[in-house]
């Protein structure tokens, strides 16, 4: 058997890491996207439709900030991970500083100028939530971290889990929010507590 006969199998066992990897990330992230779709389709059945449509309007402006205050930032773990092993602690606090640093003042000026939600939304009754948005920007956006930390650092499985987990968390603390009181400030302040 020559060097090269044995390098062959060897080269199998990262692409096969690699799928497996994959599918764990896959499946659980199909998991998420059902419960997803499922927690505002149960919602619609129990709010009044002036409330969903509150709701609506909340999670939109919520997502859209929380995905693009931060400029990807976030990102960046996937590039000093692999490169900078002994200073992962590092990275991860700058990361956390800038992302949370950037949630903390958008929330503050919402709550400083709390008629931004009507204002966009040309919604008046949206003024009233604009406190429990503007907490929930800066805890989404760190939030959203603890699911990119593991896949940057290539633990899959832990990713896998956390997805799920925290999808699942959040499908049974926002429905409770909805069974139990029916109102767009208990599911606002239940996403809150998703992210605590």
């Amino acid at each position: 058997m020559t060097s090269d006969d044995k390098a062959v199998p060897g080269a199998t066992e990262p692409a096969k890491s690699l799928t497996v990897s994959t599918l764990w990330l896959i499946a659980a992230k199909a998991l998420g996207f059902a419960l997803g779709v499922a927690v505002p389709l149960l919602m619609a059945r129990r709010l009044a439709k002036v409330d969903l449509g509150h709701y609506n309007q909340i999670f939109q402006i919520a997502s859209t900030l929380c995905g693009v205050l931060p400029f990807g930032f976030g990102m960046t773990a996937y590039y000093f991970f692999p490169r900078e092993s002994e200073r992962r602690g590092a990275v991860c606090l700058n990361i956390l500083l800038v992302c949370g640093g950037v949630g903390l003042l958008a929330g503050a000026v919402l709550l400083c100028f709390p008629s931004i939600l009507p204002l966009i939304f040309r919604e008046p009754a949206l003024y009233r939530y604009s406190p429990e948005v503007a907490t929930l920007i800066p805890l989404w956006i760190v939030g959203g971290l603890l699911e990119m930390f593991p896949v940057a650092n290539q633990e899959f499985r832990l990713a896998s889990m956390l997805i799920v987990g925290l999808q699942l968390t959040r499908a049974i603390l926002m429905l409770s929010a909805t069974v139990l009181f029916g109102s767009v400030g208990a599911i606002v302040l239940a996403a809150d507590a998703y992210r605590c």
